[in-house]
């Protein structure tokens, strides 16, 4: 179990160095930090086959449909696993499979993970790298309250009034009776006989010329009355 959590550990600090770790990517780390080991469930020689270098480029080619974060997380986390166990004490790795070449970084007979893994820690921390959001997840989240949107008031619309025309009455012009010629004729011949009359009375003078001119004036306006442009004077 220590050996596992050793390696897991391994792998969060080493992903955490590179990139923000995430719920994903811690979970793809961990898993695949652990992943060499399956060498053991296979039936194989124990740290042969799975820790060799060639597993890389096979975990880059079946990922290589994933996000970019999520597949680097998961090469760091198998190459820490190698990684740490190149400081095993104990033979090291086949690293160089299928050459049955044995490699370690390790001079002693004593196993030195423990050290790795809280140098790891210890740098993680150093830097600041975000903690593996497992006790972020474990943890209450946080509630972002939603902005409530205050509705705008429709201005309302003030009927605009149109003015009622009211039609003008058309006034009605009676034609003027038009007199015909005869009539005419008739008011210049009356006047024509007031007028010669009124020279024959005239020539005695007295009052009875004075009514005589009076009563050619009126039959001259009732004459003049009936032309088309009637004349002022009397000729």
């Amino acid at each position: 179990l220590s050996h596992s959590v050793s390696h897991i550990l391994a792998g969060l600090a080493a992903v955490a160095l590179i990139q923000p770790l995430t719920p994903e990517t811690a979970f793809i780390a961990a898993v695949m930090a652990l992943m060499p080991d399956i060498d053991t469930l296979m039936g194989l020689p124990h740290r042969t086959a799975t820790h060799g270098l060639i597993t890389l480029p096979l975990i880059l080619g079946l990922g290589a449909g994933a996000q970019p974060n999520v597949l680097i997380a998961g090469l760091i986390g198998y190459g820490s696993h190698i990684a740490l166990d190149l400081l095993h004490g104990r033979g090291g790795v086949q690293l160089f499979w299928p050459l049955r070449r044995w490699v370690s970084l390790s001079g002693g007979d004593w196993d030195i993970g423990y050290i790795a893994v809280g140098a790891g820690l210890a740098l993680m921390l150093s830097l600041r790298a975000p903690v593996p959001p497992l006790a972020a997840a474990l943890s209450t989240p946080t509630l972002t309250p939603t902005p409530t949107l205050t509705p705008t008031p429709t201005p309302t619309l003030t009927p605009t009034l149109t003015p009622t025309l009211t039609p003008t009455p058309t006034r009605t012009l009676t034609p003027t009776p038009t007199p015909d010629i005869w009539h005419i004729e008739i008011m210049r011949l009356r006047w024509e006989r007031v007028r010669l009359l009124t020279a024959n009375i005239c020539r005695r003078q007295g009052v009875e010329c004075e009514q005589a001119r009076i009563d050619e004036r009126l039959a001259w306006l009732e004459y003049a009355r009936l032309l088309p442009n009637p004349p002022t004077l009397l000729p």
